[in-house]
């Protein structure tokens, strides 16, 4: 039996950076690329049958911003361009799609916006419905200057019923954790400590609880969340939990994910040759409880990882070793490593299909 899955990355020598692959459990290969300029993240429509892709540049088509593109999934995993569109902002770095699959979201990370965009019958890429400009959100958090004297968007996805889904939106630059509504409205907002420079959120599968990852700080804020009576979102951060050993401000954070069991969390570490995967443990209510195991890497940057569909596992995507590796995962907050892995260009974002 094998899965399904997709890698995303950016442009070296040639212009294909979106790679269909597939894993078998004992081996990873490549089934097909793709020519979409700097795929750096990439998502799934709810019922599968899409995929989306960012274009992280500055300019598209020769208009200033980067892009997004459709895909039709097909037969043996094969994708099937569709369309694409201009996101109006510089270096779109997150994607993801709202429940129903009739709208796409996109952060843009330089200069800080979000797009909105309708979703066509087909799969591609409809009408702009919303344009975000962050600068109009906050004042930048400067806590480090040289990554915050701006804002930032970093991560954009749905999540949550309150008759519809809120967009949660990660602000690197301005220390905040932002909530929308799907005209663009500003719901609530969530000021995080100067320097966390949040990335992305991990949301448990379970509990009303989601894990933001601050790339900066090297640290993890669990957010408890609650719907009151006027249908209104809550949020309560907890306490930041560092994933190093000890303080350094070489390493920055990548990926986020809660582990199957809902027992742990995972975060990647890169640069300061810190390179790890670390393994936080969740008590019953998901709060984080500390360090359950830091697992120092082969590769360098891991960027981002995905569990595999039986849960038994994590492809790993290195992208400045340029490969993925495969590593056990047996429910205890041990990694083990294999000797399955993928030579891949600069691969930044991991994606199964199941």
């Amino acid at each position: 039996m094998s899965d399904i899955f997709y890698i995303g990355g950016y442009q070296k020598d040639d212009a294909y950076c979106l790679h269909c692959c597939e894993y078998s459990g004992s081996a990873m290969r490549i089934l097909s690329a793709y020519e979409v300029s700097n795929a750096s993240y990439l998502c799934l429509s709810p019922n599968k049958k899409y995929l989306y892709a960012v274009i992280e540049t500055n300019t598209f088509k020769g208009v200033k911003g980067g892009g997004v593109a459709a895909f039709a999934i097909e037969a043996g995993g094969k994708l099937r361009f569709i369309n694409d569109a201009p996101t109006e902002g510089e270096h779109p770095c997150h994607v993801s799609v709202s429940r129903d699959g009739r709208s796409l979201y996109v952060a843009n990370y330089t200069g800080g916006s979000s797009t909105f965009f309708n979703v066509l019958d087909n799969g591609g890429i409809g009408a702009k419905t919303a344009f975000i400009d962050h600068n109009k959100c906050g004042i930048p958090s400067m806590a480090v200057a040289s990554r915050q004297a701006n804002p930032h968007a970093h991560f954009i996805q749905p999540f949550g019923d309150i008759g519809w889904q809120p967009l949660w939106v990660c602000d690197l630059g301005l220390d905040a954790l932002l909530v929308f509504n799907d005209m663009g409205n500003e719901l609530t907002r969530l000021a995080m400590p100067g320097g966390f420079g949040l990335r992305h959120i991990a949301f448990h599968h379970c509990l009303p609880v989601a894990y933001v990852v601050g790339e900066l700080s090297a640290e993890v804020i669990a957010v408890e969340y609650t719907i009151n009576a006027n249908a209104e979102l809550i949020l309560k951060a907890g306490l930041p939990v560092s994933v190093l050993p000890s303080p350094d401000a070489k390493v920055n954070c990548a990926a986020i994910r809660v582990s199957p069991d809902g027992r742990h969390v995972l975060v990647s570490n890169r640069g300061g040759g810190a390179d790890s995967m670390v393994v936080l443990k969740l008590d019953n209510n998901g709060s984080i409880t500390g360090l359950s195991n830091i697992h120092k890497t082969r590769g360098v940057c891991p960027r981002d990882f995905a569990f595999t569909p039986e849960g038994d596992g994590i492809v790993v995507a290195y992208q400045d070793s340029e490969f993925a590796e495969l590593l056990i995962w047996d429910g205890s907050g041990k990694l083990t490593p294999t000797a399955v892995e993928l030579a891949v260009t600069k691969p930044t974002c991991v994606l199964f299909q199941a």
